[in-house]
Protein backbone atom coordinates (compact mmCIF):
# COMPACT_ATOMS: atom_id res chain seq x y z
CA UNK A 1 0.00 0.00 0.00
CA UNK A 2 1.55 3.20 -0.83
CA UNK A 3 2.38 5.63 1.99
CA UNK A 4 0.52 8.76 2.18
CA UNK A 5 2.50 12.30 2.14
CA UNK A 6 1.60 12.88 5.26
CA UNK A 7 2.64 9.85 7.26
CA UNK A 8 5.93 10.31 5.67
CA UNK A 9 6.23 13.22 6.78
CA UNK A 10 5.47 12.65 10.36
CA UNK A 11 8.36 9.45 10.32
CA UNK A 12 10.83 11.92 9.31
CA UNK A 13 10.23 14.81 11.89
CA UNK A 14 9.89 11.85 14.46
CA UNK A 15 13.86 11.26 13.59
CA UNK A 16 14.41 15.23 13.40
CA UNK A 17 12.88 16.00 16.47
CA UNK A 18 13.80 13.00 18.58
CA UNK A 19 16.86 14.79 19.60
CA UNK A 20 15.41 17.89 21.33
CA UNK A 21 13.29 15.50 23.24
CA UNK A 22 15.41 13.38 24.51
CA UNK A 23 17.19 16.47 26.09
CA UNK A 24 14.26 17.75 27.63
CA UNK A 25 13.32 14.43 29.21
CA UNK A 26 16.79 13.39 29.93
CA UNK A 27 18.92 16.33 30.29
CA UNK A 28 21.09 14.59 27.52
CA UNK A 29 20.91 13.37 23.74
CA UNK A 30 20.63 9.61 24.61
CA UNK A 31 21.04 8.91 20.55
CA UNK A 32 20.94 5.38 21.99
CA UNK A 33 17.70 5.42 21.37
CA UNK A 34 16.92 6.43 18.38
CA UNK A 35 15.91 4.38 15.23
CA UNK A 36 15.59 4.21 11.89
CA UNK A 37 11.94 3.21 11.78
CA UNK A 38 11.67 1.99 7.96
CA UNK A 39 14.12 3.92 6.34
CA UNK A 40 17.40 2.73 4.78
CA UNK A 41 19.50 5.83 5.52
CA UNK A 42 19.10 9.14 7.50
CA UNK A 43 21.31 12.07 8.04
CA UNK A 44 21.71 15.22 10.50
CA UNK A 45 23.67 18.07 10.53
CA UNK A 46 24.53 19.23 14.08
CA UNK A 47 26.17 22.56 15.11
CA UNK A 48 27.46 22.23 18.91
CA UNK A 49 29.61 24.57 21.06
CA UNK A 50 29.57 22.11 23.79
CA UNK A 51 26.58 23.23 25.85
CA UNK A 52 24.88 19.94 24.90
CA UNK A 53 25.95 16.78 27.30
CA UNK A 54 25.76 13.68 24.51
CA UNK A 55 26.01 11.03 26.74
CA UNK A 56 28.61 7.67 25.74
CA UNK A 57 25.87 5.05 23.83
CA UNK A 58 25.88 2.82 20.69
CA UNK A 59 23.27 2.00 18.02
CA UNK A 60 22.15 -0.96 16.14
CA UNK A 61 22.83 1.26 12.90
CA UNK A 62 25.87 1.73 11.15
CA UNK A 63 27.19 5.93 11.95
CA UNK A 64 29.59 7.64 9.15
CA UNK A 65 30.47 11.24 10.95
CA UNK A 66 31.86 13.73 9.13
CA UNK A 67 33.60 17.14 10.68
CA UNK A 68 32.99 19.59 8.05
CA UNK A 69 34.20 22.59 11.31
CA UNK A 70 35.82 22.49 14.54
CA UNK A 71 38.44 19.91 16.28
CA UNK A 72 37.36 18.07 19.39
CA UNK A 73 38.34 14.89 21.16
CA UNK A 74 36.30 11.54 20.03
CA UNK A 75 35.95 8.40 22.27
CA UNK A 76 35.63 5.48 20.60
CA UNK A 77 35.30 2.45 23.11
CA UNK A 78 38.17 3.38 25.05
CA UNK A 79 40.20 4.80 22.58
CA UNK A 80 40.46 8.73 21.83
CA UNK A 81 41.07 10.39 19.51
CA UNK A 82 41.44 14.27 17.75
CA UNK A 83 38.60 14.61 15.07
CA UNK A 84 39.35 17.68 12.84
CA UNK A 85 37.76 19.46 9.64
CA UNK A 86 37.65 16.69 6.61
CA UNK A 87 37.94 13.87 9.45
CA UNK A 88 35.23 11.06 9.02
CA UNK A 89 34.30 8.55 11.76
CA UNK A 90 33.40 5.00 11.04
CA UNK A 91 31.16 3.65 13.82
CA UNK A 92 29.82 0.31 13.55
CA UNK A 93 26.79 -0.99 15.32
CA UNK A 94 27.03 -1.95 18.66
CA UNK A 95 29.97 0.74 19.09
CA UNK A 96 30.14 2.71 22.56
CA UNK A 97 31.38 6.49 21.51
CA UNK A 98 30.32 9.80 22.11
CA UNK A 99 31.95 13.42 21.94
CA UNK A 100 34.26 14.47 24.37
CA UNK A 101 34.49 18.28 25.28
CA UNK A 102 37.22 18.65 27.32
CA UNK A 103 37.90 22.28 26.71
CA UNK A 104 35.96 25.50 25.71
CA UNK A 105 35.75 25.40 21.87
CA UNK A 106 36.97 28.63 20.15
CA UNK A 107 34.39 27.72 16.95
CA UNK A 108 31.95 25.27 17.08
CA UNK A 109 32.12 21.62 15.98
CA UNK A 110 29.79 21.23 13.46
CA UNK A 111 29.65 17.49 11.84
CA UNK A 112 27.40 15.12 9.63
CA UNK A 113 25.96 12.01 10.98
CA UNK A 114 24.96 9.82 8.39
CA UNK A 115 23.00 6.61 9.81
CA UNK A 116 22.70 3.39 7.27
CA UNK A 117 20.02 0.17 8.61
CA UNK A 118 22.59 -2.26 9.23
CA UNK A 119 20.67 -4.83 7.08
CA UNK A 120 20.56 -3.09 4.38
CA UNK A 121 24.09 -2.15 3.95
CA UNK A 122 25.47 -5.69 5.28
CA UNK A 123 22.65 -7.30 2.14
CA UNK A 124 24.63 -4.48 -0.48
CA UNK A 125 28.00 -6.07 0.90
CA UNK A 126 27.15 -9.30 0.23
CA UNK A 127 26.99 -8.07 -3.44
CA UNK A 128 29.17 -5.90 -3.48
CA UNK A 129 32.02 -6.97 -0.91
CA UNK A 130 33.92 -3.99 -1.21
CA UNK A 131 31.43 -1.75 -0.42
CA UNK A 132 32.70 -2.70 2.73
CA UNK A 133 36.39 -2.13 2.62
CA UNK A 134 36.77 1.12 5.06
CA UNK A 135 35.28 -1.37 7.99
CA UNK A 136 37.59 -3.92 7.37
CA UNK A 137 40.14 -1.79 6.77
CA UNK A 138 39.10 0.01 10.44
CA UNK A 139 39.17 -3.13 12.12
CA UNK A 140 42.80 -4.33 11.33
CA UNK A 141 44.19 -0.91 11.61
CA UNK A 142 42.45 -0.54 15.07
CA UNK A 143 41.22 2.68 14.06
CA UNK A 144 37.87 4.05 13.15
CA UNK A 145 39.14 7.61 12.32
CA UNK A 146 39.92 8.47 8.55
CA UNK A 147 42.18 11.32 7.92
CA UNK A 148 41.57 11.76 3.92
CA UNK A 149 43.35 14.57 1.81
CA UNK A 150 42.55 18.11 1.31
CA UNK A 151 41.30 17.02 -2.32
CA UNK A 152 39.49 13.90 -1.09
CA UNK A 153 37.14 15.54 1.84
CA UNK A 154 36.24 18.38 -0.31
CA UNK A 155 34.76 15.53 -2.61
CA UNK A 156 33.15 13.92 0.42
CA UNK A 157 31.60 17.02 1.81
CA UNK A 158 29.93 17.01 -1.54
CA UNK A 159 28.40 14.15 -1.39
CA UNK A 160 27.43 14.61 2.21
CA UNK A 161 26.15 17.82 1.21
CA UNK A 162 24.03 16.01 -1.40
CA UNK A 163 22.37 13.87 1.14
CA UNK A 164 21.42 16.58 3.24
CA UNK A 165 19.65 18.45 0.79
CA UNK A 166 17.59 15.17 0.09
CA UNK A 167 16.92 14.76 3.22
CA UNK A 168 15.89 18.22 3.62
CA UNK A 169 14.01 18.98 0.47
CA UNK A 170 12.12 15.38 0.44
CA UNK A 171 11.62 15.51 -3.31
CA UNK A 172 9.57 12.64 -4.94
CA UNK A 173 11.69 9.39 -4.00
CA UNK A 174 14.12 11.58 -1.65
CA UNK A 175 14.12 8.25 0.45
CA UNK A 176 15.61 6.39 -2.32
CA UNK A 177 18.07 8.74 -3.06
CA UNK A 178 18.75 8.84 0.34
CA UNK A 179 19.68 5.00 0.53
CA UNK A 180 21.50 4.59 -2.72
CA UNK A 181 23.39 7.82 -2.42
CA UNK A 182 24.64 6.34 1.31
CA UNK A 183 25.93 3.44 -0.28
CA UNK A 184 27.30 5.57 -3.31
CA UNK A 185 28.90 7.32 -0.40
CA UNK A 186 30.46 4.42 0.93
CA UNK A 187 32.18 3.73 -2.00
CA UNK A 188 33.94 6.74 -2.10
CA UNK A 189 35.30 5.92 1.05
CA UNK A 190 35.95 2.58 0.48
CA UNK A 191 38.16 3.99 -2.39
CA UNK A 192 40.33 6.55 0.03
CA UNK A 193 41.65 2.91 1.80
CA UNK A 194 41.78 1.20 -1.25
CA UNK A 195 44.36 3.82 -3.28
CA UNK A 196 45.85 4.38 0.43
CA UNK A 197 44.95 8.41 0.04
CA UNK A 198 44.08 8.53 4.19
CA UNK A 199 45.69 8.34 6.81
CA UNK A 200 44.81 6.21 10.44
CA UNK A 201 45.36 8.77 13.19
CA UNK A 202 46.68 6.98 16.42
CA UNK A 203 44.65 6.96 19.47
CA UNK A 204 45.79 10.38 21.87
CA UNK A 205 48.53 9.70 24.22
CA UNK A 206 46.54 8.35 27.55
CA UNK A 207 45.44 10.61 30.53
CA UNK A 208 44.04 10.11 33.59
CA UNK A 209 40.47 9.92 31.67
CA UNK A 210 42.05 7.45 29.48
CA UNK A 211 43.23 5.11 32.26
CA UNK A 212 39.93 5.31 34.45
CA UNK A 213 38.02 4.55 31.31
CA UNK A 214 40.96 1.48 30.61
CA UNK A 215 40.39 0.28 34.13
CA UNK A 216 36.65 0.29 34.08
CA UNK A 217 36.78 -1.72 30.60
CA UNK A 218 38.86 -4.19 31.95
CA UNK A 219 36.80 -5.33 35.17
CA UNK A 220 33.07 -4.42 33.98
CA UNK A 221 32.43 -8.50 35.07
CA UNK A 222 32.84 -7.08 39.03
CA UNK A 223 32.62 -5.03 41.34
CA UNK A 224 33.72 -1.53 40.45
CA UNK A 225 33.64 1.43 42.93
CA UNK A 226 35.28 4.94 43.09
CA UNK A 227 37.77 3.62 45.73
CA UNK A 228 39.02 0.87 43.14
CA UNK A 229 39.28 3.14 40.16
CA UNK A 230 41.48 6.30 42.77
CA UNK A 231 43.69 3.50 43.90
CA UNK A 232 44.20 1.70 40.21
CA UNK A 233 45.45 5.45 38.91
CA UNK A 234 46.74 6.91 42.41
CA UNK A 235 44.56 9.48 42.59
CA UNK A 236 42.38 10.39 45.32
CA UNK A 237 38.48 9.36 45.25
CA UNK A 238 37.37 13.16 44.50
CA UNK A 239 39.92 13.88 41.64
CA UNK A 240 37.56 11.00 39.95
CA UNK A 241 34.61 12.24 40.62
CA UNK A 242 36.28 15.61 39.58
CA UNK A 243 37.55 14.10 36.19
CA UNK A 244 34.35 12.70 35.75
CA UNK A 245 31.98 15.71 36.28
CA UNK A 246 34.09 18.15 34.79
CA UNK A 247 35.65 16.83 31.29
CA UNK A 248 31.88 13.99 30.78
CA UNK A 249 29.18 16.19 32.71
CA UNK A 250 27.90 13.12 34.66
CA UNK A 251 29.08 11.38 37.83
CA UNK A 252 31.30 8.39 38.16
CA UNK A 253 28.46 5.75 38.70
CA UNK A 254 26.23 7.01 36.12
CA UNK A 255 29.41 6.70 33.07
CA UNK A 256 29.62 3.47 34.51
CA UNK A 257 26.58 2.11 33.99
CA UNK A 258 26.93 3.46 30.13
CA UNK A 259 29.45 1.56 30.07
CA UNK A 260 27.85 -1.39 31.25
CA UNK A 261 24.92 -0.89 29.16
CA UNK A 262 26.95 -0.29 25.64
CA UNK A 263 28.78 -3.08 26.41
CA UNK A 264 25.93 -5.34 27.31
CA UNK A 265 24.41 -4.55 24.12
CA UNK A 266 27.51 -4.73 21.87
CA UNK A 267 27.44 -8.61 23.46
CA UNK A 268 23.78 -9.52 22.38
CA UNK A 269 24.80 -8.01 19.17
CA UNK A 270 27.00 -10.41 18.96
CA UNK A 271 24.87 -13.30 19.89
CA UNK A 272 26.17 -13.81 22.88
CA UNK A 273 23.43 -16.23 25.76
CA UNK A 274 22.17 -13.45 27.85
CA UNK A 275 23.61 -15.34 31.10
CA UNK A 276 26.98 -14.81 29.32
CA UNK A 277 26.25 -11.11 28.94
CA UNK A 278 25.15 -10.71 32.16
CA UNK A 279 28.31 -12.20 33.88
CA UNK A 280 30.64 -10.01 32.00
CA UNK A 281 29.20 -6.58 32.33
Amino acid sequence: MKQAPKQKQMRYDDLRKAKQKLIEEYGSITYQELTLHDLRAFINLDVNWGKDVVSLHSHMFYEVLFCRQGNVDYLLDNQRFRVQQGDIVLIPPGMGHRPLFLEELKEPYVRYALWIDAAFFKGACAQYPLLDLCFQQCRKRGSYLLRTTRASWVGLQAAFDSLHREAEEQQPCWELCLAMGALTLMTHISRTYYYQDSAAPAAESNTLLDQMFQYIDNHLGEKITLEDVARQCMVSKSTVSHVFREKLGVPFYQCLVQRRLVAAKKSMLRGQPLRQVCEEC
